[in-house]
């Protein structure tokens, strides 16, 4: 979904991009480049990431560009994926009838619960469908419990990963959809609750999965996610299910070019 810019906020555009040149020449910290990289959408993201507070907003901006400076996340690439495509299951599989790019995860059959690796995913993951010119500025997120332990609780991956969409990746979520999760995976919920906006969180049970799915995917999508749905209740399935080496590459988004997942079937415009 397009981000659109209500009159309300189009000050504070102007404002936080002026005092964003400002600290560049006061500080020497920034470069022009990361600037001309913040487009009225970027600000206002960041902007309503921090309620419209212009101290708040600024600071958060600066860190992520540094962050982005020092990281170069658009040239990031899962190593343990490449080493053994069981590592981690996140991946994108197609696009919601809003043209979102939808991503599947679920806890069984992951193979590498370290943080940092999983960080290093997610940032692939997240720039696949986000290069600088994507019209699309939001993604769903369907995370399947199956397989929650309580290892997963202590891993410490969920957190660093909610962490880094929180402080880098900000009003990107557009929903999460959490499916058939068990009675104590309200620990982990506790702990990651605050850095997601809890309105745009559904829970939903794996039999009353069907109507959800209609509201927001195509009917080749909802195949797909009862595919993986299915899959990761499938101990034979899970003995050689190769989740990286099944993702479909993302087009990058084209305004009025029509998208195409050969792996998913899923086009839309």
């Amino acid at each position: 979904m397009a981000i659109v810019i209500r009159d309300d906020e189009i000050e504070n555009i102007r404002v936080l991009r002026a005092r964003m040149h400002i600290a560049k020449e006061r500080d020497g910290d920034l470069q022009e480049s990361e600037l001309a990289q913040c487009s009225d959408v970027v600000l206002v993201r960041y902007l309503r990431a921090r309620q419209h507070d212009l101290d708040k907003a600024e600071k958060m901006l600066t860190k992520t560009l540094l962050w982005r400076r020092e990281v170069r996340p658009e040239l990031v690439r899962c190593k343990a994926c490449r080493e053994n495509p069981r590592s981690h299951t996140f991946r994108c599989i197609g696009v919601d009838l809003q043209g979102r790019s939808v991503f599947y995860s679920s806890f069984t059959g992951i193979e590498n619960r370290d943080a940092d690796a999983t960080v290093e995913h997610m940032i692939e993951c997240l720039e696949r469908v986000f290069p600088p010119e994507a019209p699309i500025q939001t993604y769903v997120w369907v995370q399947d419990c199956i397989g929650f332990s309580m290892s997963d609780m202590r891993s410490g991956s969920s957190l660093s990963a909610m962490k880094l969409f929180s402080d880098h990746y900000p009003e990107r979520l557009g929903a999460l959809m959490i499916l058939d999760s068990p009675m104590f995976f309200s620990g982990l919920w506790r702990i990651v609750r605050s850095l997601i906006e809890v309105s745009k969180v559904s829970f939903v049970s794996l039999d009353k999965r069907e109507r959800k799915f209609e509201e927001m995917f195509p009917p080749t999508l909802i195949a797909r996610l009862n595919k993986e749905i299915e899959d990761s209740r499938s101990s034979q399935a899970m003995k050689v299910k190769e989740w990286w080496n099944e993702a479909p590459e993302v087009p990058t988004r084209v305004p009025g070019r029509q998208l195409q997942f050969a792996n998913a079937g899923v086009s839309t415009k």
